[in-house]
């Protein structure tokens, strides 16, 4: 059974020596080789998506709702 790690929609998943991010459409978000560090990169990147909520309502919070709205937008457009 492959270790898989899941705070968000994103998912990373171990294969073999490599760590593998998965989307919610199932789809292959990053692929990691087996280094130093890779497991940590692997749960820092899927968690990403739960880090951009937390900074939108941060920045909610301040009162810059266009920023917060930018930084949805900016993440929807690089995540195509």
């Amino acid at each position: 059974m492959p270790k898989v790690f899941s705070p968000s929609l994103w998912k990373a998943s171990k294969e073999g020596a490599n760590w593998v991010m998965i989307g919610p459409s199932n789809a292959v978000v990053a692929r990691l080789e087996g280094k130093a560090n890779t497991e940590k990169t692997a749960k820092l990147i899927a968690a990403s998506p739960c880090m951009l909520d937390a900074l939108r309502g941060v920045l909610r919070l301040a009162g810059d709702d266009d920023l917060a709205a930018a930084c949805y937008t900016q993440f929807k457009r690089d995540s195509k």
